[in-house]
């Protein structure tokens, strides 16, 4: 991801993309949650539980944006 966002500013015309945990999948490094967490859109939390000391603090951060983003939305149409 810091990858992407320093590729966006030095080359605002090429498209990046995050790819998160999928390569730990693939190796076989991280098991995805399962198939009922997926299907309700809780993966994020299985991870958080899988590794809380790094992902708890960074999902808190992006929750707290939350309501802005929201009000902006409502706001907007």
């Amino acid at each position: 991801e810091i990858l992407a966002a320093r590729g966006r500013d030095i080359a605002p015309g090429v498209g990046f993309a995050s790819i998160g945990a999928g390569l730990d999948f693939l190796a076989g490094r991280q098991r995805r949650a399962p198939k009922w967490m997926r299907m309700l859109a809780l993966e994020w939390l299985w991870r958080a539980m899988q590794s809380p000391q790094r992902l708890v603090p960074r999902y808190a951060r992006c929750f707290a944006i939350l309501p802005r983003l929201t009000l902006a939305a409502w706001r907007a149409r």
